[in-house]
């Protein structure tokens, strides 16, 4: 079988099927009324655009239902400091009580709303600045804020995504079965940060892909090659810093050459290295 077949097949596999879409656009209106009608006493806002979906899964890299986030706008009269934090997050308990459990996450920005239907979201409060940027608090311990342009991110990844057909999409996912299924220990963030930068010199360079295969390969060599004192890259459209938090390339490096040093066919190379097998929900 082609190795690009083999790819969308996994990835198929991999993918958020259709009624788990419908099920989280269900509890995202859920999650935005009852939202609404604690900061704004009604179901229908005047900011129409107070609640979205942010990180890999606005991206559409997200395998699963791993890493959902949603931002909600709060409006600017409950800018919360620490004490006043603590007991937002406890009204927001009770106002999802008792079909949805609120938690919050300790050195988290987040917090965590889980569904009846088991499915888990992570909540970030921020409010909306006048250049269309959105400040949050780092944790409710914290008294340290700072600032994010999920939407011009989102936008931006967009673009250089239907740019090359959805492959740097499809890309990504595969990536991300190899970060859980080798247990590498790097965000998703930082892997999709790498596809689009890959895709972005490609486009530049004017070098095109023949297949998915390729591009995955021209991908995973591209982050296996990046200078080990390397630290941080910046995010598309935000311009914000992505932190690695291991070697990403040496790891990268280290996949690549276990299928070089075996003479392994790339077949065998992506039914090893992308190994679903090994690759378990949480």
């Amino acid at each position: 079988m082609h190795p690009s077949k083999i790819l969308q097949n996994i990835i198929s596999e991999i993918d958020i099927k259709d009624e788990v879409h419908s099920e989280i656009y269900s509890d995202f209106l859920t999650i935005r009324d009852r939202l609404n009608e604690l900061f704004h006493k009604s179901v229908f806002s005047t900011e129409c655009d107070n609640a979205f979906f942010i990180g890999s899964y606005a991206r559409g890299t997200e395998i699963l239902q791993y890493n959902i986030n949603i931002l909600y706008v709060v409006p600017h009269k409950y800018i919360f400091l620490q004490d006043d934090m603590m007991k937002l997050h406890k009204l927001i308990e009770q106002a999802f009580e008792p079909e949805y459990e609120v938690q919050t996450i300790t050195k988290s920005k987040f917090l965590k709303v889980c569904s009846p239907d088991r499915i888990s979201y992570k909540l970030l409060l921020a409010y909306i600045n006048a250049d269309n940027s959105y400040t949050y608090k780092l944790s409710p311990e914290s008294n340290l804020w700072s600032v994010t342009k999920p939407i011009d991110e989102i936008d931006e990844y967009k673009k250089v995504n239907e740019q090359n057909s959805g492959i740097p999409n499809q890309i990504a996912k595969l990536l991300r079965l190899w970060k859980y299924s080798n247990n590498i220990d790097c965000s998703g963030y930082l892997l999709d940060t790498l596809v689009y930068h890959y895709f972005k010199q490609s486009n530049e360079s004017n070098i095109s892909c023949t297949s998915l295969s390729a591009c995955l390969r021209g991908c995973m060599q591209f982050i296996a090659s990046q200078p080990p004192e390397k630290y941080f890259w910046l995010s598309p459209g935000a311009k914000h810093y992505v932190v690695k938090t291991s070697d990403i390339a040496s790891l990268m490096k280290s996949s690549l050459e276990s299928c070089d040093s075996e003479n392994a066919s790339f077949n065998d190379f992506i039914l090893k290295t992308l190994n679903k097998k090994k690759f378990q929900k949480f």
